[in-house]
C-alpha cells in the first residue's frame, strides 16, 4: 500500500463519479446524495480547497495510480478542523481508511494547523468508529447530524484528537 492524497485528475473523473454515486457510501456522509450527476461530481472533484487555509482541503486518496477514496477536512461549527473520508466499496476491508487517517492528520499539521482535530461517525458505521479510535481519537459525546442521502438527522458520536 502506497497512499497519497492528491487532486483527482480528469482521467479519473468517471471512477470518482462511480465511487460517489454509491448509496452505501453516500449514506455514511453528510454531504452526498444519490444519484449524483457527473457534473456534480466534477464540481466536487475540482473544488479541492475549502478556503485559503493550506490545512483545509479535499483530495483523492490514491494507492499508487489507483483511486481508492476521497479525504478532506473542513472547519466545523466549533472552529476545529474536522476530517472526513470515504473509501470506494470495492476497497472496503483492505485497511485503506486506517492508513488514510494518519495521512490526513499529517496534511493538516503540515498545513500549519496545530489545534484539535475532530471527526463524526454515525452509530451505524462501527468500522469507521474503530478506524478513528485506532488512530487515537476519543469519543467526546453524542451528535445528531443531517445526512443528505437519508434526508434526516442521524445519531452518531463526535471524536477528538488532541486538546
Amino acid at each position: 500500500m502506497q497512499l497519497t492524497i492528491m487532486p483527482v485528475p480528469d482521467a479519473d473523473r468517471h471512477a470518482y463519479h462511480a465511487m460517489l454515486n454509491d448509496p452505501a457510501i453516500a449514506r455514511m456522509t453528510m454531504t452526498l446524495k444519490c444519484p449524483i450527476s457527473v457534473e456534480e461530481a466534477d464540481a466536487r472533484r475540482l473544488d479541492t480547497s475549502t478556503g485559503d487555509v493550506a490545512s483545509l482541503f479535499r483530495g483523492g486518496l490514491y494507492d499508487g495510480e489507483t483511486l481508492v477514496g476521497e479525504v478532506g477536512t473542513f472547519e466545523n461549527a466549533g472552529g476545529f478542523h474536522e476530517i472526513g473520508y470515504l473509501i470506494g466499496r470495492q476497497y472496503w476491508g483492505c485497511g485503506y481508511a486506517s492508513a488514510a487517517v494518519p495521512l490526513i492528520i499529517a496534511a493538516i499539521r503540515d498545513g500549519g494547523y496545530k489545534g484539535v482535530i475532530e471527526a463524526g461517525v454515525y452509530h451505524d458505521n462501527p468500522a469507521s468508529l474503530q478506524v478513528l479510535r485506532k488512530n487515537g481519537f476519543v469519543i467526546t459525546g453524542d451528535s445528531d447530524v443531517f445526512c443528505r442521502e437519508r434526508g434526516c438527522m442521524v445519531a452518531g458520536v463526535m471524536l477528538r484528537l488532541g486538546g
